[in-house]
């Protein structure tokens, strides 16, 4: 795990900005809006209390996914990955460390969300919930599993 590194603390925007045009980093900003909101209950009225609050996590989580940056990059080894990574912390201090911990191709990233996403299957089995919400959400992970099945770019 990185260090934090001690100093002022870049902006987001302009770490961004050193690294696409002096580090030659490929970020892909996100068009996904982050959004405050109400969830819609309709179709899981039978789930408890403790299971609902899962699933409003779940979907927090998501849109900070769909709402986060794509750091593309080309290391051959995570080797040399975590070399880089870690240069870069030290030069560019927390700002790259938290930049870096928001990359939508970041492992533990995906891993985290697939996880949440089979257990909110596992509880809509488990307490037999049907309704076209709850189908809906299973398409949608099944539609989520079939995509990451087919990615080949190395993660960060």
């Amino acid at each position: 795990m990185e260090k934090t590194p001690i100093g002022p603390k870049l902006p987001e925007e302009e770490l961004i900005k050193i690294l696409t045009e002096k580090e030659g980093v490929g970020i892909e900003r996100s068009a996904y809006p982050l959004r405050e909101h109400e969830y819609n209950q309709a179709g899981f009225e039978e789930l408890s209390w403790s299971v609902w609050e899962s699933i409003e996590t779940l979907v927090r989580d998501c849109e900070d996914y769909l709402a986060s940056p794509m750091i593309q990059e080309s290391f051959a080894t995570h080797e040399e990955r975590r070399s880089w990574r870690k240069k870069m912390a030290e030069k560019y201090g927390a700002a790259f460390i938290d930049l870096s911990r928001k990359n939508k191709l970041r492992g533990n990233t995906i891993v985290n969300l697939y996880m949440g996403f089979n257990q909110l299957i596992r509880d809509l089995e488990t307490r037999n919930i049907r309704s076209p919400e709850a189908d809906r959400v299973r398409d949608l992970v099944g539609k989520l599993v079939s995509s990451t099945s087919k990615c080949t770019t190395p993660l960060i």
